[in-house]
C-alpha cells in the first residue's frame, strides 16, 4: 500500500498507485471470499503490469512435527504463526479412554 512507502514502511519499492491501493483496501474489507479473490487478482495484475519490484525470494517455512501429533496440517503456512491455525484439530492417541 502507498501508505507504507514512507521511511520504515514495508513498501520498499515506494510504489504508489491509487487503483492498486483501492483494490488492496477493498479486498481487506470484503467478507465474501469470491469478491475478495476478484479484487486480489486485479491487484496482482496491476503489480505484474507495473512491475514496481522484481520478487526474487519467497521464504518457505519448514516445521518439524512429532509423529505422535495427529491432525496437523501445514497446507497454508505463510506466516510462522499460521502453523497453529489448526491446533484445535491436533490430538495424541493414548491408551487411556475417557468415558463420559
Amino acid at each position: 500500500h502507498s501508505s507504507q512507502a514512507k521511511s520504515g514502511g514495508l513498501n520498499i519499492a515506494n510504489y504508489n498507485d491509487t487503483e492498486t491501493d483501492s483494490l488492496l483496501t477493498e479486498g481487506r474489507g470484503v467478507t465474501d471470499s469470491s469478491e475478495r479473490i476478484v479484487r486480489y487478482k486485479k491487484f496482482q495484475e496491476n503489480i505484474a503490469n507495473n512491475l514496481p519490484a522484481i520478487f526474487l525470494y519467497s521464504p518457505t517455512y519448514t516445521y518439524v512435527q512429532s509423529k505422535k501429533v495427529n491432525g496437523f496440517s501445514a497446507n497454508a503456512i505463510i506466516e510462522p504463526s499460521d502453523r497453529f491455525a489448526s491446533i484445535s484439530s491436533w490430538y495424541l492417541k493414548t491408551k487411556t479412554r475417557l468415558v463420559w
